[in-house]
């Protein structure tokens, strides 16, 4: 089995414990999954203010964009006409409009 050493725990690991990264002439990261987890909530619960807003940022700037405003109301009708077809307020059986899924609408 080959090993590779961790250099933030200092430890010798397996290679499968090692996130892939193209940049290093290994092609695994320097540091091994657990510490890579480890310091990635320590960074969160340091700022999580900071964190919230750019979140917040991102869904506000991804609502403005049209296309995805489009395929989220596509989304919506198609939950209200399956939900509607579940509680058997309409029909299954007759041939209607088909539910167009955001999946596969292109919009240019």
């Amino acid at each position: 089995m080959k090993t590779k050493w961790c250099n933030k725990c200092k430890n010798d690991k397996s290679v499968d414990d090692f996130n892939k990264n193209g940049s290093n002439k290994t092609g695994l990261s320097d540091w091994c999954r657990e510490c890579n987890r480890n310091r990635s909530a320590k960074l969160r619960e340091k700022d999580r203010n900071a964190y919230n807003n750019k979140l917040q940022e991102y869904r506000r700037k991804r609502m403005l964009n049209p296309k995805y405003r489009e395929k989220m109301r596509i989304y919506r009708e198609n939950i209200k006409h399956l939900s509607k077809a579940k509680r058997g307020e309409i029909s299954t059986t007759k041939k209607k409009e088909k539910p167009i899924f955001a999946s596969k609408l292109k919009i240019i």
